[in-house]
């Protein structure tokens, strides 16, 4: 869904300011659909059960395949009417990529070198070599390699990877917190976080206002640093802590680094791809968002230990604070991915021949500047 989305969202707007106009509001729907799912989920278990969350979902999803069929615009296909379908490749992908999560996230539990353990990993790196080759050798790979050749969209995939481990992270222990440390019931933990969506809205389109005009490096590596002020801010949360303090700036303190994250991240991802490679660009893209959380979350579980089911709430803070400094290594590791490998890119004017000044400014990015840019009378 989400590769088809920034697909559509590419093909139907010009590079540049209605570009990104249009993933600020892209970003912004998912914000508030974080505020309604968090509300509905808080609602669904206090009262009928937690089998309603998965009920509810199908029945959203049954009810958005209809109007899907009406809504969406029927765009052709840009490799023809019956493209190949990568079958070999995405299973492998898939099934290695598992495999390895699976390592990671057992290993605490079963040992690193368990029978139960150690054979996942080795059938993991089998899979996922398996994946490449057949890659290189098909003329219809579900990932083709010449999209890795382009260097911001190769930084903004680590990237993406890398907030999506922090922010997960975050958000699994955050919610620990408030229910077994402060003791909020499941209602209230969800209602605790009503501020994070609202301003994610709120963030998200004014983000869309300015970011045409702005250099996005700049941008990503604040947010960086915010992730990371507020894993620390969660880190030191006690029993007694007031939400209002440091939970509740914590939280906004995370959705403005979000924020000036991902839309620039989605901005420096998709310049520089032909619309040929959109929906494949888009594709890889989400596939970081949906690895990297996983990821993030195996390698935080290690960092708090092991924790007695019998442990009272309050005493399991301890492994929370570790996997929370952990959470705030993961994002400043973001900043330094950032500052380093990520091209800087600053606005130019426009010649007079409708083209951009030299400045080893990218092909597609050249047209998001100059589509934001005033144009002379």
């Amino acid at each position: 869904q989400i590769p088809t989305a920034l697909a559509l969202i590419a093909i139907k707007y010009p590079a540049g300011k209605a570009r990104t106009r249009a993933l600020s509001v892209f970003g912004a729907i998912g914000g508030m659909g974080a505020v309604t799912g968090l509300l509905l989920s808080g609602a669904l278990t206090s009262t009928i059960g937690w089998q309603w969350i998965f009920f509810l979902s199908s029945i959203m999803s049954a009810i958005l395949f209809f109007l899907g069929l009406f809504a969406i615009p029927d765009t052709p296909g840009l490799h023809g009417s019956s493209p190949k379908i990568d079958i070999g490749g995405s299973v492998t992908a898939t099934t290695g990529i598992v495999c390895v999560i699976y390592y990671i996230s057992s290993g605490v539990e079963t040992g690193w070198a368990s029978v139960k353990t150690l054979p996942m990993l080795c059938i993991g790196i089998v899979l996922l070599i398996a994946f490449i080759l057949i890659e290189k050798r098909i003329s219809y790979p579900i990932m083709p390699f010449h999209v890795w050749k382009h260097r911001a969209f190769t930084v903004s995939f680590i990237l993406i990877f890398t907030m999506q481990a922090a922010f997960q992270g975050f958000l699994y222990y955050s919610t620990l917190i408030f229910q077994e440390v402060m003791g909020y019931a499941i209602m209230k933990t969800s209602l605790s976080y009503l501020v994070h969506g609202l301003t994610a809205v709120v963030v998200y389109s004014v983000l869309g206002k300015f970011l045409p005009r702005l250099p996005l490096k700049p941008f990503i590596a604040i947010g960086f640093l915010l992730l990371a002020c507020s894993a620390l801010m969660f880190a030191f949360v006690t029993p007694t802590s007031n939400y209002w303090v440091l939970p509740f700036l914590s939280l906004i303190v995370n959705v403005f680094g979000l924020g000036m994250i991902m839309l620039p991240a989605q901005v420096t991802a998709l310049r520089d791809a032909a619309d040929v490679d959109q929906g494949v660009v888009g594709a890889i893209y989400n596939v970081g968002l949906q690895i990297g959380a996983p990821f993030g979350l195996a390698i935080l579980t290690v960092i708090s230990g092991k924790l007695n089911d019998e442990t009272p709430g309050p005493a399991r803070m301890h492994g929370y604070k570790y996997a929370l400094i952990g959470d705030a290594v993961i994002a400043l590791l973001g900043f330094v991915l950032t500052v380093i490998f990520l091209p800087h890119v600053k606005p130019f004017k426009a010649t007079d021949h409708g083209s951009l000044e030299e400045g080893g400014i990218p092909v597609g990015v050249q047209d998001d500047i100059a589509a934001a840019l005033p144009q002379k009378q």
